[in-house]
């Protein structure tokens, strides 16, 4: 199955990367790697792994702190958005 990001999806996701590598570069490339291989890799295996949360969206923790917002459809799943698990 295809994953497709939403271009704010990938900018929140750079965001993220950006933000935190100027504290601590290896955490970053480690956080940004983490969520590509869960993303393109683990998910497409699984699409039914994050928990509905409505609307034919669901979510899954790819990191403590962060959390990407996507959507299955017959061909490709969907990626609207990442986020900081204590923003709404």
């Amino acid at each position: 199955m295809k994953v497709v990001w939403q271009p704010q999806a990938q900018a929140l996701l750079f965001e993220v990367f950006d933000y935190i590598e100027r504290r601590n570069p290896q955490s970053a490339y480690d956080l940004l790697a983490k969520t590509v291989h869960i993303v393109e890799q683990l998910l497409p295996e699984n699409p039914g792994m994050g928990r509905g949360i409505g609307g034919g969206l669901r979510e899954l923790v790819v990191h403590s702190n962060y959390i990407v917002t996507y959507r299955v459809t017959d061909t490709e799943i969907q990626i609207p958005a990442i986020r900081h698990g204590t923003r709404r």
